[in-house]
């Protein structure tokens, strides 16, 4: 008979800090989608066409999906988070908001970060 108690899973501090703003920041997105923007709210957004403001609501709910999973143990919300960033900077790019090469390098460092925030725990993840 072993003695030894099974240790808690314990996601790190910088991860359980980046799934909190995530779920908080996520609905806010989501938002975006339900509520027509103002004329005047449009005006300070001259490149967002109602198309994009819609993808980035889908892509607020891809993002609270995501973090619920991972929230739950679960690995397919990494990536879920994958695909939302690279669906964020595909947007991006197709709005003219980001050039491709400001595009390409933001992509490397969210998933640099993403990886990095993951990476310790994945082994417990199911």
């Amino acid at each position: 008979m072993s003695t030894e108690e099974p240790t808690p899973n314990k996601r790190g501090g910088c991860l359980t800090v980046f799934l909190i703003a995530m779920l908080i920041i996520s609905p806010l997105y989501m938002l975006i989608g339900l509520f027509q923007p103002s004329k005047e709210t449009m005006e300070y957004l001259p490149k967002w066409s109602q198309w994009s403001i819609y993808a980035m609501a889908l892509l607020g709910v891809l993002n609270l999906v995501s973090a619920i999973a991972m929230w739950k143990w679960k690995k397919w919300g990494a990536f879920g988070f994958g695909l939302a960033i690279a669906g964020f900077f595909v947007l991006s790019i197709m709005r003219g908001a980001i050039s491709l090469p400001g595009a390409l390098l933001g992509i490397v460092i969210c998933f640099a970060i993403l990886v990095r925030l993951v990476r310790p725990i994945w082994q417990r993840m199911t």
